[in-house]
């Protein structure tokens, strides 16, 4: 594994909320793990 690969992580999540997330990603033309990550940092730099 290179550097900029990371391990995978199964995430599992309701179906609602994947949908959800699906529909923002691709208003963004981001992929779905891109706004997983956005959000993430965007919620934890709030703390």
């Amino acid at each position: 594994m290179t550097q900029k690969q990371q391990a995978a992580y199964p995430l599992r999540m309701p179906a609602d909320l994947r949908e959800t997330l699906q529909k923002k990603a691709k208003e963004a033309d981001r992929s779905l793990n891109a706004e997983i990550l956005r959000m993430l940092k965007k919620a934890l730099q709030k703390h």
